[in-house]
């Protein structure tokens, strides 16, 4: 839990969060994969989508769905446009990472913006400062080494500048398929070790964010499902029981599953996820209802419940 935050990380904290405490944060931070996105749907590759379209369609994401959200999550690449629109009532979160990771470089690693310190990125207006990292427990030593020393920096750079750090995870398995069978038979553990090991004080951050501690589409009962069938509903309930466990700060799941969530899901409240429906309908978003499974509240009231809509 949370203990010794200051005055002014409460604040961002709070800032983020609605009435209720609920982190209610719309997440547009996505570079990447936005200009392959623009490219199929023109026809054209992907280098000739033009970085306005990027700026104009954040702006225009912004304008639609942040009535419906009490945060934000851009990046400062092309996102600075859509943050000066925002509410003043409406608090803003900052990405730190480069997107994506270099595939010449094993382990994935960690990139910095270039030209971007989290004084900067407070100064621009940012609330809070999320950082994405690809973490594997079955990596080498020297790899994670590197990448907890970076966290650790990073959370340094928070501490000074006495903002909230968000820690986004992105679980994987080193040398496995991400969307294969072998490595959603070790996710759950990748994922609860993940979370207990970023929680420790030492990294200093203030909320975790992470992938779903499974693979929906090996899940007993989920649309998605083939034929190898890996979790049944009691262990579902179960790996996001331990993840939560693990926690020693306010956790967050991401919407990493929603692709797999697809019709009518679940085909009745509370099929796979027996406590996801205890305040509202199945008509909302997949991490509503996976984020009621497993979140607990702590004494900041700060808990991540609409983020990546």
């Amino acid at each position: 839990m949370t203990t010794g935050i200051t005055s002014e990380k409460r604040k961002g904290l709070e800032a983020v969060a609605d009435s209720r405490g609920v982190i209610a944060a719309l997440a547009i931070d996505q570079r990447g994969a936005m200009p392959r996105l623009f490219a199929e749907a023109m026809g054209v590759e992907s280098a000739s989508v033009p970085a306005e379209m990027l700026v104009t369609s954040k702006e225009a994401v912004r304008r639609i769905l942040m009535p419906h959200a009490r945060a934000i999550l851009l990046d400062p690449e092309y996102g600075l446009a859509a943050a000066r629109q925002r509410a003043q009532s409406a608090a803003l979160l900052l990405a730190y990472e480069q997107t994506g990771y270099d595939k010449q470089v094993r382990g994935r690693m960690p990139r910095l913006l270039d030209g971007w310190t989290v004084k900067r990125l407070a100064e621009v207006g940012a609330d809070s400062v999320k950082l994405l990292l690809y973490y594997a427990t079955l990596s080498s030593a020297e790899i994670n080494d590197v990448k907890r020393e970076f966290v650790k920096r990073v959370g340094g750079e928070c501490a000074e500048a006495d903002v909230p750090f968000f820690l986004e995870l992105v679980s994987y398995g080193e040398g496995r398929d991400d969307g294969s069978a072998e490595f959603a038979a070790v996710k759950p553990e990748v994922v609860a070790r993940s979370i207990a090991e970023f929680s420790k004080p030492g990294y200093r951050v203030d909320v975790v964010k992470v992938g779903v501690p499974l693979n929906m589409a090996f899940v007993e009962g989920s649309p998605a499902a083939g034929k190898e069938i890996l979790y049944s509903r009691e262990e579902v309930m179960d790996y996001y029981r331990r993840a939560t466990e693990e926690a020693r700060v306010p956790l967050s799941y991401l919407s990493q599953e929603v692709s797999n969530l697809r019709g009518d899901w679940p085909p009745k409240p509370g099929l796979i996820f027996p406590e996801c429906f205890a305040d509202g309908p199945r008509g909302k978003t997949a991490l509503q209802f996976l984020s009621n499974t497993a979140l607990r509240h702590w004494k900041i009231g700060c808990i991540a419940r609409v983020c990546g809509i």
